[in-house]
């Protein structure tokens, strides 16, 4: 079975490959890797070039990483904030609603009494006309459809404001990953 070296996994090259690239025949190679062979100077200083580039790229790479990870978390923080704010919103509407809905529900209470009464003093004829007037417009069918379609858009943002939440936890996670590697 044959063994990975780490310099060749970390290059992802194979011994012929590596051979070329440090100026060494394969065999050559092949004992350094077992530790009978040392390789020959401008081979090791190649070498030690090639990690040293290798470890200031990676190096780079987890700090764009990081980066990135703050500039995404900031941004799905910004979301939720704007999700908070409209779900803040929604309620005093949907509560706006609902305060509206009752007003027309005991306006077109009060209208059907006052259109159950047999003897309407004069005053209350004229009451009825503005009351009726009044409840006509009240639609409770209508009333009953805005408060419909503003609690459907809440628990969208209250499935939004889950969503966020989770993937916040998954950056911070991924995050804490990162700065363990490091």
């Amino acid at each position: 079975m044959k063994r990975e070296h780490p310099i060749r996994t970390l290059l992802g090259l194979k011994q012929e490959d590596i051979a070329l690239l440090l100026g060494v025949s394969r065999s050559h190679w092949g004992m350094v890797e077992t530790g009978k062979r040392d390789l020959p100077l401008h081979a090791n200083q190649l070498l030690g070039q090639i990690l040293s580039q290798l470890n200031k790229l990676e190096t780079a790479s987890k700090q764009q990483q990081t980066a990135q990870h703050k500039a995404t978390k900031q941004k799905f923080e910004k979301l939720l904030h704007e999700n908070a704010y409209q779900i803040l919103h929604l309620e005093r509407e949907i509560a706006a609603t609902i305060k509206k809905q009752g007003r027309e529900m005991r306006l077109l209470q009060l209208r059907d009494l006052l259109n159950g009464l047999e003897n309407k003093k004069p005053f209350q004829a004229g009451m009825f006309s503005v009351i009726n007037a009044k409840a006509s417009h009240a639609d409770d069918a209508a009333a009953a459809a805005v408060l419909a379609e503003q609690q459907h858009r809440m628990e969208l943002l209250q499935f939004e404001k889950t969503l966020l939440e989770s993937k916040l936890q998954k950056l911070q996670s991924e995050s804490e990953n990162i700065q363990s590697e490091k």
